[in-house]
C-alpha cells in the first residue's frame, strides 16, 4: 500500500506541473512590470519618453509593451536619421578635400619653371657654393646661379631664359625659368636633374613644391632615411611618388586620376600606410 502512495504522489502528469508554473507566472506580474518600470526609467534619462506619459505601477502589461514598442520604433528613426547625417558630413568632407586638392594642384602649376638652389652648410674657414652679394662683388646672383648650373649639370641657361632670381630667407636660391620651349635649356636641365648631374659637386637643386607638398616630400625622406622606402622621387609638375620595394611598381602619391577615379594628394597617415 506504502508503494501504490507514494507512486500515486510522484505519477503527476507535466502539463500539471506545467499548468502550475503558469499560474505561479501569472500570479506574480509584479515581477514584469517592475522589470519594464526600471527599462522606462533608463529610457526617460536617456530623454526618450517620460516618465509622465505612463505609469507603471497603474497601467497594465500591454499599455507599457506597447509604450516600448512605440519608443523602439523612435529609436529606429532617430537612428536612421544619424545615419543620414553621417553621411552628408561625409560627403561634406570629401567635397572640401577636392577642393583643397584642387587649390593645392593649381598653385603647384604656377610654381613651375621654379627651381630651388641650395648646398650644405660648410665647415668652419670654407668658403660655401653658394656665394653672399658681399663675395660677389658686381656680379649678379642671376649669374652665380647661371655657372652653378652649369658646374652641376653641364647644361648653360641663358640669362634671357630667367625670369626671376633671388636669395631666399633660409639661404637657398630661387631660380625661376620662363622659356621651357622643346630645344630650350629647361629641358636639357631636367634630363640633368633626373640623372644627378656631378655628384661630387655639392649642390643641390629642387623643384619648388607648394607648402603641402614639401611636407609630404619631407616625411618621404624621413621614411628613406629609416630605411622604410626604396625610392622616391618629384618632377617638374609637382608630382611626388615613392617605391617601398625594388620589386613593387612605383605609387604616386599626388592628386590624380586613374581609370576615371579621382586620387587625392596622400596625407601623412594614408602615407604611412602605404608601407
Amino acid at each position: 500500500m506504502a508503494n501504490k502512495n507514494n507512486k500515486g504522489n510522484h505519477g503527476k502528469s507535466p502539463r500539471a506541473t506545467n499548468s502550475k508554473k503558469e499560474n505561479k507566472a501569472e500570479n506574480h506580474p509584479e515581477e514584469e512590470i517592475a522589470a519594464l518600470d526600471s527599462i522606462l526609467k533608463n529610457l526617460s534619462d536617456l530623454g526618450l519618453g517620460s516618465e509622465a506619459e505612463i505609469k507603471p505601477e497603474t497601467s497594465s502589461f500591454g499599455t507599457i509593451l506597447n509604450h516600448l514598442v512605440n519608443i523602439v520604433v523612435i529609436l529606429r528613426k532617430e537612428i536612421s536619421e544619424i545615419k543620414q547625417q553621417k553621411q552628408e558630413e561625409q560627403e561634406i568632407r570629401n567635397q572640401l578635400r577636392k577642393c583643397e586638392d584642387d587649390l593645392d594642384e593649381t598653385k603647384q602649376r604656377q610654381l613651375k619653371g621654379n627651381l630651388i638652389l641650395s648646398c650644405q652648410k660648410p665647415k668652419p674657414g670654407i668658403q660655401s657654393i653658394i656665394k653672399t652679394d658681399e663675395q660677389l662683388g658686381s656680379s649678379s646672383i642671376s649669374a652665380h646661379c647661371i655657372e652653378l648650373v652649369k658646374q652641376k649639370y653641364n647644361v648653360e641657361v641663358p640669362e634671357v631664359d630667367i625670369q626671376a632670381c633671388h636669395r631666399l630667407p633660409n639661404g637657398s636660391v630661387l631660380l625661376k625659368i620662363w622659356q621651357r620651349g622643346p630645344t630650350s635649356a629647361w629641358n636639357r636641365l631636367l634630363a640633368g636633374i633626373k640623372t644627378g648631374g656631378n655628384k661630387e659637386f655639392k649642390l643641390f637643386i629642387n623643384f619648388q613644391m607648394t607648402a603641402r607638398r614639401s611636407s609630404l616630400i619631407y616625411e618621404i625622406r624621413q621614411l628613406k632615411k629609416q630605411g622604410n622606402l626604396y625610392k622616391h622621387g618629384s618632377d617638374e609638375n609637382g608630382n611626388i611618388w615613392i617605391q617601398t620595394k625594388e620589386s613593387e611598381p612605383k605609387k604616386r602619391l599626388t592628386q590624380h586620376y586613374r581609370q576615371g577615379d579621382f586620387h587625392p594628394t596622400v596625407t601623412k597617415d594614408e602615407l604611412l600606410k602605404l608601407l
